[in-house]
């Protein structure tokens, strides 16, 4: 399940597709919720109290969780800003063999 769902969240920002992007976005809210409704159960709080390293693990799967969202909510508010247009100019530059210029002078700098 994490890896489909992780190549849908690679192909979306690569491509700049919004639906598959937003998808990826839901489907991590839904492991949140998910996630924070086991608290409801006094068995689950039982158990992340009395074994500190499994609380240790929900709770960092939590603030990774949260911050793929954020993250992922940033590259979708920042699409159509040229991703995608540099990608494929770097993939046909590379491809016929292109090496960068080394100058002597820094044109800036002047």
């Amino acid at each position: 399940l994490i890896v489909p769902w992780l190549l849908t969240a690679w192909y979306g920002i690569r491509y700049e597709n919004r639906t598959i992007t937003i998808s990826f976005i839901s489907v991590a809210c839904i492991f949140i919720l998910a996630s924070s409704f086991m608290f409801i159960s006094p068995i689950y709080r039982w158990t992340f109290y009395a074994w500190p390293c499994l609380g240790c693990f929900i709770t960092a799967s939590l603030v990774l969780l949260i911050a793929t969202v954020v993250l992922g909510s940033l590259c979708l508010r920042n699409f159509r800003k040229g991703l995608a247009q540099y990608l494929y100019a770097s993939s046909n530059l590379s491809s016929s063999n292109f090496t960068r210029g080394v100058f002597e002078r820094d044109v800036e700098k002047d």
